[in-house]
């Protein structure tokens, strides 16, 4: 089960479709508040977080996930990516990896691959 934290519901929902449509389950959460219940009634195996939303930001959300699993992969995307130091904000927030919106479907099913091998 992957868990995908997104506000923008056209994204959360093409995430959800791309991921299914490898296989693999998926549940959603519209902000982080939301995001941290869902982490806790279904247990993902992995997430995948935006790092800029409303109520609860992924800045927030991702180490409270970090927390409660500190073995469970964490993707974070962002469209406001460009000029951060990326490797610093890896271990900052403690996830798996960052990628940037817009991102394409191929280079996220990799790093989401990527980030469930070594998860396990």
């Amino acid at each position: 089960m992957i868990l995908v934290i997104e506000d923008n519901s056209n994204e959360r929902t093409l995430l959800r479709k791309m991921l299914e449509g490898e296989g693999f389950q998926v549940c959603e959460a519209g902000d982080g508040e939301a995001g941290l219940a869902m982490f806790d009634s279904q247990r993902p195996q992995l997430v995948i977080c935006d790092l800029m939303m409303p109520v609860k930001n992924g800045y927030d959300t991702i180490p409270e996930i970090r927390a409660r699993s500190p073995e469970t992969p964490i993707i974070a995307i962002s469209g406001f990516l460009f000029g951060v130091d990326q490797a610093a904000m890896r271990e900052t927030l403690g996830v798996s990896a960052l990628v940037e919106k817009p991102f394409r479907k191929a280079h996220l099913l990799d790093v989401v691959r990527q980030a469930m091998t070594v998860g396990q």
